[in-house]
């Protein structure tokens, strides 16, 4: 039909530059006329044939992160960490971690290694924040996010539904009694959210919520004697805060309901508040992952999309904390000061 080889059009159809653009365009517009579609598993395993790349039995997912150091310590993200391996693994696949130096310094070199070792499919793990553009060949790839990413807009993500989360923490803080609801958290990591935890704060009060709620976002390093004058002069009775200032926050003020928007597993008998269960986002972050590969699916889409799941709320011993008693005076010292007086 088109006059050329079967090797000349597997060629064509893969718009490479060995078949001259005239036959090219010929060879791409019959494909066109006749809904010629090929089949998204075979043209990968012949496009790993023909860049001379061993086959394995199980094709490889690469996560990538770029925090400050290459071994994740947090207990979130090696939770995400074991998910997504499990997924991985139950799809036949094979999950492999890359570090891309901090903040992405290193990731157009981590691409050519990537690509190299025929690896389509990338996860982006959490981002820190502030976080300088990446870098990165997206059209080489079939990338995805689970943290959401504001200096790469259309990047595809699956996160929490931080908004609707904070909304139903702070209507269940307000069914324990809470008042007057002191939201404490790093401003980093409202901004890496798109403000979801502030805007949280909006829907809480538009769907009704008759509890007062004073923000306080501060740097990764805050002055927590200021933060306890805050406490006092605001009359806060219940604090929600975020993953990074929960311990701060219960420290300063045993004495308060504290609520965590990020309990880690581990932290489940201690902590009470948002169980993001970051295990399952990484478990759906692959499946959505495997069915764009399987569509080979590749670069930033022109509309973004988002996979929300949602927190859940669950009750813990810093929700009832125990009430310090006050040091009762000496029978000695009532009679000196009623002398006093």
């Amino acid at each position: 039909m088109a006059g050329v080889s079967p090797a000349t059009v597997s060629l064509a159809l893969r718009d490479s530059d060995e078949v001259s653009a005239a036959t090219r365009a010929r060879v791409q517009a019959l494909a066109r006329e006749h809904d010629y579609r090929s089949h998204p598993a075979l043209s990968m395993v012949m496009g790993q044939v023909s860049r001379g790349i061993r086959l394995h039995d199980e094709e490889i997912i690469a996560l990538i992160r770029s925090g400050i150091e290459a071994d994740e310590k947090a207990p979130g993200q090696r939770e995400l960490l074991a998910g997504a391996s499990e997924e991985a693994h139950r799809l036949g696949y094979r999950l492999e971690t890359f570090w891309a130096g901090y903040k992405a310094a290193n990731s157009r070199a981590l691409a050519r290694v990537l690509y190299h070792r025929g690896i389509r499919g990338v996860i982006w793990s959490t981002m820190p924040s502030p976080h300088p553009p990446i870098d990165f060949p997206w059209e080489r790839f079939v990338p995805i996010a689970c943290s959401l990413s504001p200096l790469v807009p259309r990047l595809p993500t699956v996160t929490t539904h931080h908004v609707n989360s904070m909304a139903t923490a702070l209507r269940e803080l307000t069914t324990l009694g809470a008042r007057r609801i002191g939201f404490l958290g790093w401003y980093s990591e409202d901004f890496r959210q798109n403000f979801g935890w502030s805007n949280g704060v909006h829907l809480y009060k538009l769907r009704g919520g008759t509890a007062t709620v004073i923000p306080l976002l501060t740097p990764e390093d805050p002055d927590w004697s200021a933060i306890r004058t805050w406490i006092a002069s605001e009359r806060i009775d219940t604090l929600v805060a975020t993953q990074g200032m929960i311990d701060g926050a219960t420290s300063i003020a045993p004495d308060l309901p504290a609520a965590s928007l990020d309990i880690p597993t581990s932290e489940l008998g201690r902590l009470g508040g948002l169980y993001q269960d970051t295990a399952r986002i990484g478990r759906h972050t692959v499946r959505s992952l495997a069915l764009r590969l399987v569509h080979g699916i590749t670069g930033l889409p022109e509309e973004s999309f988002s996979v929300l799941t949602e927190a859940t709320f669950v009750d813990g011993p810093s929700l009832h904390p125990r009430k310090t008693p006050r040091p009762r005076k000496r029978r000695n010292e009532a009679k000196s000061s009623s002398k006093r007086v």
